[in-house]
C-alpha cells in the first residue's frame, strides 16, 4: 500500500457526521483541530434517508458541503483533507465511491475518509484513546479498537436484524408489552398501553402506521421517551424494558472488547447522551461483564471523531494521546481512503 505523504500548506480540514436524525458538517483551522471542533464553522443538514435505491449519503455530503461553502464565502484552497462518517454504510451500501466523488469534485487534492459513523463515535467518545464504545440512538453498534489494526464491530445490523438495545428496538419492545395489554394477555401494562394510545392513536392502526412507514425505525424511536418517563416513575414493565435495553448495549460493548483493545469503554448517541435509566443499567452490568473496566464520560462526538481522523489525514498523526494510523483503518471494512482523486493502491 502507498505511504500517505503530507499535503502542502494546510490551513484546515473539513468533518462530516452523517445520521439518521440528521447531519452536520464543520470547517476547522487546523490549528484548532487539536481542540476537536471547538474553533469552527459548523452547518447542520438533512439526515440520510433509506430506500429500495440504497442510502442518499453522496446527496447529504454535497449539501454539508455546499452549506459550509456559502457560509464561509469560499474555501481555502489548503484544505488537507475530508472525513466524513456515515451512518448505513455497513450493510446498506456497496461502497463510498460516489461520497469520494462528491468531495473531489470540491476538492481534487484533498485526502479523504468515509467511515462508518461507529469509527468516527469510537474516537471522539474517547477523545482519541483506544477502547471500545457503543452509539445508541435509533439504531446501537459497537466497536472496539486498539487505534491500529484492530476495530471490531458489534451488532450494527439494523432495527430488523438486530441493534439490539437502541431506540427502535426499545420502542418495538414496548409497543408489544402495550399490545398484550390490549389483548388481554397481561394486565400489569396499563400506563404503557395508555402511552402508546396517545403517542400513535388507536392501537388498531399501529400496523398501518409501522409497516408502511419507509422510516419506521424511528417512528419506533419515538416511543422511547414515554418508556423513559414510566420507568423513571416506577412503572415495573417500563423499568424491565429499560434494563434490558442497557445490558445489551452493554452485551455489545463487552463484545467488543476482544483480545488487544483495552478495557476502556464509553458510550455516545441519544439514547444515552442524558442520564437515564438506561444508561445506569448499561454502566451497572457492563461493570459486572468486565471487572477491572474503566468507563469513561464521552469525550466528544462523532463530529469530533472525524474532526480526529480528518486531523491525522492532513498531518499524518492524530492529534491524542494515542497513535492512530489511517492506512490500516483504510484496509477493514469500516473505512475508504483515497489521495486527492486516487485510490490507494492495496
Amino acid at each position: 500500500m502507498s505511504q500517505v505523504k503530507p499535503a502542502p500548506s494546510i490551513s484546515g480540514i473539513v468533518a462530516i457526521d452523517v445520521g439518521g436524525s440528521g447531519s452536520r458538517g464543520a470547517w476547522v483551522p487546523l490549528g484548532s483541530a487539536k481542540r476537536m471542533a471547538g474553533e469552527s464553522v459548523t452547518v447542520v443538514g438533512p439526515r440520510i434517508r433509506v430506500t429500495a435505491a440504497g442510502v442518499n449519503h453522496a446527496a447529504v455530503v454535497a449539501e454539508i458541503l455546499d452549506r459550509l461553502m456559502t457560509q464561509l464565502g469560499e474555501f481555502d484552497e489548503s484544505c488537507g483533507a475530508v472525513c466524513v462518517g456515515a451512518s448505513g454504510l455497513l450493510g446498506l451500501t456497496a461502497g463510498a465511491e460516489d461520497v469520494h466523488d462528491v468531495i473531489r469534485d470540491r476538492f481534487p487534492a484533498a485526502r479523504s475518509l468515509v467511515a462508518s459513523d461507529a469509527v468516527t463515535a469510537a474516537v471522539g467518545a474517547l477523545g482519541g484513546r483506544a477502547g471500545a464504545v457503543v452509539a445508541a440512538g435509533t439504531g446501537a453498534i459497537a466497536m472496539g479498537t486498539d487505534l491500529g489494526t484492530i476495530w471490531k464491530r458489534v451488532d450494527g445490523w439494523g432495527h430488523v436484524l438486530g441493534d439490539a438495545g437502541g431506540g427502535a428496538w426499545l420502542g418495538a419492545k414496548a409497543l408489544a408489552v402495550a399490545l398484550e395489554q390490549f389483548d388481554g394477555r397481561r394486565s400489569d401494562a396499563g400506563a404503557l398501553e395508555n402511552a402508546a394510545v396517545r403517542r400513535f392513536g388507536q392501537l388498531t392502526e399501529l400496523p398501518r402506521q409501522i409497516y408502511t412507514n419507509d422510516e419506521r425505525a424511528g417512528l419506533l424511536a419515538s416511543f422511547v421517551p414515554d418508556v423513559v418517563a414510566l420507568s423513571e416513575a416506577g412503572h415495573e414493565p417500563a423499568v424491565q424494558l429499560c434494563v434490558a435495553a442497557g445490558q445489551e448495549l452493554a452485551k455489545s460493548t463487552a463484545a467488543a472488547m476482544v483480545e488487544g483493545v483495552p478495557h476502556r469503554a464509553s458510550w455516545t448517541g441519544g439514547l444515552l447522551s442524558q442520564r437515564s435509566p438506561i444508561t445506569e443499567h448499561f454502566g451497572a452490568r457492563l461493570r459486572q461483564i468486565v471487572p477491572d473496566l474503566e468507563l469513561c464520560e464521552p469525550v466528544g462526538s462523532p463530529l469530533d471523531g472525524a474532526v480526529f481522523l480528518a486531523a491525522g489525514l492532513a498531518e499524518d498523526a492524530v492529534a491524542s494521546p494515542a497513535s492512530l494510523s489511517i492506512p490500516p483503518l483504510a484496509e477493514t471494512p469500516f473505512a475508504s481512503f483515497r489521495e486527492g482523486n486516487v485510490h490507494v493502491s492495496r
